[in-house]
């Protein structure tokens, strides 16, 4: 099929007053040369062996622009397909998609299974302001390619993911990314603040699936609206010899907010960060199951623990629960995952929520058993503190927290909460702590999870 012309009326992507896709394919060798897709619910919908998708434009559509897959049709397979030299612009799914998909379950409750797809090529495409997807996906499968591509104008979601979709797509068994440019992507969609390049487990939040044997290279992300490349669960990824440059959030994160990563593997070599705003990292690993290895990288060295805008708080006085030190991941704080909303405030995405309590402004939330953040304050005069605790707990929780010094020494013994009914309902817990004149390090422990707090008040006993 050569050099057609595709326009259509449709208003949404159902299938209200008939509107569909352009061309749905499946075989063995098809080709689709030149065709110029618009107003249509989708571009190609292509499966099969040996397809090529090539010199088409597809502008304005309501779905996914290309999408190969192994469904299309009634076909089972999807081998050997090329998605090569097409220009895609403003598409309300993804602009060009490999879609492994493991089953689909039938209307009577049956399940019908699928060949997960391999060797797939995307190369050489141009993918603009898709504004309901991501610029290029890769959900599934393996041995697949995605070369020398352009990606730009995400409007809410990862403008390159090498991934899985949701629970009933194929597991990506290796994939090779290489020497695409991805400018302006990632986004805010469902306030996730999704990284430009993303390699991990997932679908849809579902955050299940095996992501395994992902080589990214030679890659550049420039002007990410969040992190520039983000890690959830996967294991042996190579990332190596890319660029990013000026992102909005950090450079590379290990399990950035809402992409978990509780375990994984992944070598970072020989890349190149430039551009840090001030309060974000180079490299951040939020997850301490998660292996990094990192050998030869260009980046500015991580900031050394320091009071959050670098002046200690005073004593007596208020230390606002989400001006915790700077420092990062295991220096400053540790979490065992980071899901805050308040990442306008703090880059790293730890934690903190919107606080409905007297005075606005954050909280600290998510707690969880084992977590801890640091505080860098300055004691006036050396004595003993009562120190009121803003919090709120939907529940009681025994043993909630406790305070520390820089030399682990517990200060406040064990304090309880009572239920103050809701995660934004607040109450003052009280206690005593002695503390010595000068500047010194206090840790806040989470010993146990189900509270919020908003902030910490010494005040002269």
């Amino acid at each position: 099929m050569r050099d057609f012309h595709i326009d259509a009326n449709a208003v949404s992507r159902s299938t209200v007053g008939g509107d569909g896709g352009a061309m749905d394919t499946t075989g063995t060798d098809w080709l689709a040369d030149g065709i110029w897709t618009q107003h249509t619910m989708s571009g190609f919908w292509a499966s099969g062996t040996g397809g090529t998708v090539r010199n088409s434009r597809l502008t304005s559509i309501w779905a996914d622009g290309i999408n190969v897959n192994n469904v299309s049709l009634g076909a089972d397979t999807g081998n050997d397909l090329t998605v090569t030299n097409n220009f895609v612009r403003g598409t309300g799914d993804d602009a060009i998609a490999i879609n492994s998909v493991n089953y689909n379950t039938n209307s009577d409750g049956s399940q019908t299974f699928y060949k997960p797809m391999t060797d797939v090529t995307v190369s050489d495409n141009t993918s603009v302001a898709p504004w309901g997807g991501k610029g290029v996906g890769i959900y599934g499968g393996s041995g697949h390619v995605v070369r020398n591509n352009y990606i730009s104008d995400t409007a809410r979601y990862i403008g390159l993911g090498a991934g899985r979709f949701g629970v009933n797509g194929s597991d990506l068994l290796s994939a090779t990314v290489t020497g695409n440019t991805v400018l302006r992507s990632g986004g805010n969609a469902y306030s996730q603040g999704q990284p430009a390049l993303h390699i991990g487990n997932g679908g849809d939040g579902q955050n299940t699936g095996t992501v395994d044997k992902v080589t990214v290279t030679g890659n550049t992300v420039t002007d990410s609206l969040y992190d520039g490349i983000g890690f959830s669960t996967s294991t042996n990824t190579l990332l190596r010899d890319n660029t990013v440059n000026s992102p909005g959030r950090n450079g590379i994160a290990i399990s950035p907010p809402f992409y978990p990563a509780p375990t994984g593997s992944a070598t970072i070599t020989d890349n190149t960060v430039t551009g840090l705003d001030a309060g974000t990292s180079a490299f951040v690993n939020n997850s301490t199951g998660f292996i990094a290895t990192l050998s030869d990288n260009h980046w500015p060295p991580p900031a050394p623990e320091g009071p959050y805008g670098g002046t200690p708080a005073a004593v007596p006085g208020t230390v606002q629960a989400e001006d915790y030190d700077t420092g990062g991941q295991g220096i400053a704080y540790n979490v065992t995952s980071v899901n805050g909303n308040a990442n306008s405030y703090r880059a790293d995405g730890v934690d903190l929520d919107n606080t409905s309590d007297a005075g606005g402004g954050y909280n600290l939330g998510w707690t969880g058993g084992g977590q801890w953040f640091r505080y860098t304050v300055d004691v006036a005069t050396a004595g003993t503190y009562t120190l009121d605790l803003r919090v709120a707990a939907p529940s009681a929780v025994t043993d909630a927290l406790h305070l520390s010094d820089a030399a682990g020494t517990d200060l406040t013994g064990a304090v309880d909460l009572a239920a103050t009914g809701d995660w934004q309902t607040w109450s003052t817990v009280t206690t005593h702590v002695t503390l010595p004149a000068g500047r010194q390090t206090l840790t806040l422990h989470q010993d146990n999870g189900g509270w919020n707090i908003n902030h910490l008040a010494f005040l002269t006993a």
